[in-house]
C-alpha cells in the first residue's frame, strides 16, 4: 500500500532484467538450429489479434458482454487471427507452423492448456474477493488483502512441494495421465467450492487441491508438447501451449467477473463462477483422454553427449 500497486510490475521487472543478464551469460545455446527470416507481418498479426481479443474478454464485464466495444474487439480479434492463419499457411518459414498445431498430440494438449488456464487464473480472482467480501448472508470473511493474500498460500505450497518430483512421477505413471490427474484434482476442488464455501477450512482444503492439481498439470504439459513435435519445432510448440493457457487464463479471469456481476444473491453468483470452472475442466479431462499414447510414459535416455527425451 506505501509504494502503491504500480510497483507490482516494477519490482518483478528489476528481478527479471539480470536474470535475463544471467541466460544471456551463462546459459549455452540450443545446437538445435531452424536459421530462417523473421516474418514480422506475421508476428504483427498474431500481436493484434490475440490482443484485441485478450482486451475484450478482459474489460467485458465493464463495458458489458453485449455492448459494441467489446463484440467490435472480439470480431476485429477474430478476423485477424483468421488473416495470422491464412498467412502462415501460405509461408515456406512459417512464424508458427499451422500444420504442426494440427498435429493430434498439439492441439489435443493446448486444449488442456486452455481449459488449465481458466481454471487457473478464475481462482485468482474468486479466492482473494470472497475472503475480501465483508460477511453478508454467510458469504464472505471480511479480510484484508494481507489475508487473502494467505488465503492463495494453499495453492501455491503444494506447487513447491510437488516441484521437485515431477520427473519421477512423469517416468513412473507417464505424462498424459499425470495431466489427468491434476486436472481431475482441480476439478475436484472447483467442485467442493461450489457446495462448500462459507468456512474457511473449506477454501483452504479446496485450493489445496487446486494446487495440487497445478502442479501436476503445469509440469506434464510441457512433456507431452515436446513429445509430440519435431526437435526443431520444441520452442515455438511449447510457447504456443503457454499462449493457449494465457488465453484460458483471461476467459477464467473474465468468467468469474461475470458471474459476480450477474446481481443475484452472493453465495449463488459465487457458486456459479466456481461451477462454470468445473464445467471447464470436465471439458479439460475430455481433451486430456484424446491425447494420443495411452498409458504412455516418459522415458528418459541418458547419452554421453546429452539427455534424449522420447516416449515409450
Amino acid at each position: 500500500a506505501a509504494l502503491g500497486w504500480r510497483w507490482l510490475f516494477w519490482l518483478p521487472l528489476a528481478v527479471l532484467v539480470p536474470v535475463a543478464g544471467a541466460v544471456a551469460r551463462w546459459v549455452p545455446a540450443s545446437p538445435v538450429r531452424t536459421p530462417a527470416p523473421v516474418d514480422l507481418p506475421s508476428g504483427a498479426l498474431m500481436i493484434a489479434g490475440l490482443s484485441a481479443l485478450l482486451v475484450a474478454v478482459s474489460e467485458a464485464s465493464v463495458w458489458g458482454l453485449g455492448s459494441g466495444r467489446t463484440l467490435g474487439l472480439l470480431a476485429t480479434g477474430a478476423l485477424l487471427v483468421a488473416a495470422w492463419v491464412r498467412r502462415e499457411l501460405a509461408s515456406t518459414d512459417p512464424l508458427v507452423d499451422m500444420r504442426m498445431m494440427a498435429l493430434r498430440g498439439v492441439w489435443t494438449t493446448n486444449l488442456a492448456a486452455f481449459m488449465l488456464g481458466v481454471g487457473m487464473y478464475a481462482s485468482i480472482a474468486l479466492v482473494p474477493a470472497l475472503v475480501e467480501l465483508p460477511r453478508a448472508d454467510g458469504v464472505g470473511f471480511g479480510g484484508s488483502v494481507t489475508a487473502a493474500g494467505l488465503f492463495m498460500l494453499p495453492t501455491a505450497a503444494p506447487q513447491l512441494l510437488v516441484g521437485p518430483f515431477i520427473g519421477r512421477i512423469a517416468r513412473r505413471i507417464g505424462s498424459r495421465a499425470q495431466l489427468l490427474a491434476g486436472i481431475a484434482l482441480m476439478l475436484g476442488g472447483y467442485l467442493a467450492l461450489t457446495f462448500a464455501h462459507r468456512h474457511a477450512w473449506q477454501l483452504v482444503v479446496a485450493t489445496g487441491a487446486l494446487g495440487l492439481g497445478l502442479g501436476f498439470g503445469l509440469g506434464a504439459l510441457a512433456n507431452l508438447i515436446v513429445v509430440a513435435v519435431d526437435p526443431r519445432q520444441t520452442g515455438v510448440a511449447t510457447a504456443m501451449n503457454t499462449v493457449m493457457r494465457t488465453l484460458g487464463g483471461a476467459f477464467g479471469a473474465a468468467i468469474a467477473a461475470e458471474c459476480l456481476a450477474r446481481g443475484g444473491s452472493l453465495d449463488g453468483d459465487f457458486a456459479l463462477a466456481f461451477a462454470v470452472c468445473a464445467g471447464a475442466l470436465t471439458l479439460g479431462l475430455g481433451a486430456v483422454l484424446a491425447i494420443p499414447g495411452k498409458g504412455s510414459r516418459i522415458a528418459v535416455r541418458v547419452r554421453r553427449d546429452r539427455p534424449a527425451l522420447s516416449e515409450s
